[in-house]
């Protein structure tokens, strides 16, 4: 840490501080192409070696990351944070937000509304 004073306070500067997304061990320049709460596309040079993306945000079971129109899980860093192994020669990555239990409230969502569709489709059938 670095640390001035102004009058009666001290102003710290954390020197060790990292971007958002960063590669490990490395400066490379990550741009953001779109980001949302449940998706996130980032752009990169490509590299002829594997390479880990370390995002500084929390850990959560359902991200998954697409190179090359392939699927892969986000794997925890530090147990705090998001890690992905780029491929070689991968130039962006997208990453989804999918969790199991989103998957499954969906699923019994629709189950119910096609049942209550059915319900009511038999009971007008039936009084006439």
């Amino acid at each position: 840490f670095d640390k001035d004073k102004i009058d009666s306070l001290y102003i710290y500067e954390n020197l060790d501080y990292k971007p958002r997304y960063y590669f490990e061990n490395k400066l490379d320049q990550i741009k953001i192409i779109e980001k949302s709460p449940n998706s996130i596309t980032l752009k990169f040079n490509p590299k002829s070696e594997n390479r880990n993306l370390i995002i500084s945000e929390n850990y959560l079971p359902g991200w998954f990351a697409y190179q090359n129109n392939r699927k892969f899980k986000v794997e925890s860093y530090e147990n705090v944070f998001q890690k992905i192994n780029i491929l070689p020669n991968v130039n962006s990555i997208r990453l989804e937000y999918k969790p199991q239990s989103f998957i499954l409230g969906k699923t019994i969502t629709l189950t119910t509304i096609l049942f209550l569709i059915m319900f009511f489709w038999y009971s007008r059938k039936k009084l006439k």
